[in-house]
């Protein structure tokens, strides 16, 4: 299919910045230093793609970020577009903006939402479903479906998941959340530099002290700084060790205190730095576990041996 009628020069005053219909995003994002050098250096390699609106005006369909990046360079000189013809059906557009997308990197999740929620409401799932193929998914409804449910997070939510600062699968936590308490959470993971296994901590520490309170998650950190107990200010790494130490007593009173007392009495034994205790996973059982540590064969066979009699005298 020929999707364009022709490739021309378009002033930038013609086209319609204000129009998002065809954007993968909910805000706008400026273009990065290293766009604006190639246009600088090289002029737009790919041309955008418009649509000619009925006022002789134009919206964009792709290469937003060219366009802003060409109008902040030079914003008198006209913009070498291609423009789609005036016939081409909706579901046409939709399929060439993913077409133009996937020239550049993968879409990411939040991107990949958007294009699906906008294509659908102005087609069907039925013509929405297979093209989840071109994205590397099964064509399938109830894939779709788990896809466009992440619509309903908070912006700050999305625009984190959407910059890698938040993992899906911890989005997806955050679907039954107040929009409030998303916020927050966001918020904590970007001001602690929270990843991986200290960032699924928090949320499932701070979703089950939502459920187990019915509070929201503001009102639970109210006690928190206090808690911190430090008249010295804390710095990030710190602050955030502090954060999830405090909200796992929260969400574990008994097995705080097992493990306090617990470390009082390894403590009291003043043990050499070659050996250590260990207690069942989560105080399961009245077992005790002590490792030790050698330098070498010799030195093991001499201290088992030294066991072996004392345990023989007993």
């Amino acid at each position: 299919m020929n999707f364009f009628s022709q490739l021309q020069p378009v002033p930038i005053q013609a086209i319609q910045f204000e129009d998002s219909s065809y954007s993968l995003t909910l805000w706008e994002e400026s273009p990065e230093e290293e766009l604006l050098e190639s246009i600088r250096r090289f002029g737009i390699l790919n041309p955008p793609v418009l649509r000619r609106r009925q006022n002789m005006s134009f919206c964009i369909i792709a290469g937003r970020k060219r366009i802003t990046a060409a109008a902040t360079l030079e914003p008198v000189v006209p913009v070498l577009c291609r423009i789609i013809r005036d016939n081409l059906e909706e579901a046409a557009i939709f399929s060439l903006l993913l077409e133009e997308a996937l020239t550049g990197k993968p879409l990411t999740t939040v991107e990949k939402v958007i294009f699906f929620e906008k294509l659908i409401a102005v087609s069907s799932m039925d013509v929405a479903v297979p093209l989840l193929e071109k994205l590397g998914d099964k064509p399938q409804k109830h894939i779709l479906n788990d896809l466009l449910k992440l619509r309903s997070l908070s912006l700050p939510v999305l625009k984190a998941l959407h910059h890698d600062v938040i993992r899906l699968k911890n989005a997806r936590k955050m679907l039954d959340l107040s929009p409030a308490d998303q916020k927050l959470l966001v918020q904590f993971i970007t001001d602690l530099q929270f990843g991986g296994s200290k960032q699924q901590k928090l949320v499932d520490l701070s979703i089950e002290l939502i459920k187990r309170k019915n509070m929201p998650l503001k009102d639970i950190l109210a006690d928190f700084p206090a808690a911190c107990g430090s008249e010295q200010p804390l710095n990030i790494p710190q602050h955030g060790a502090a954060l999830l130490s405090w909200l796992h007593e929260q969400c574990y009173p008994r097995l705080t205190l097992a493990e306090n007392d617990f470390q009082r009495k390894v403590a009291r034994l003043g043990l050499p730095s070659t050996m250590q205790i260990s207690h069942a996973a989560a105080f399961e059982s009245e077992e005790i576990t002590l490792s030790l540590r050698f330098s070498d064969w010799s030195s093991m066979d001499r201290v088992v041996a030294g066991i072996k009699t004392l345990m023989q005298e007993e």
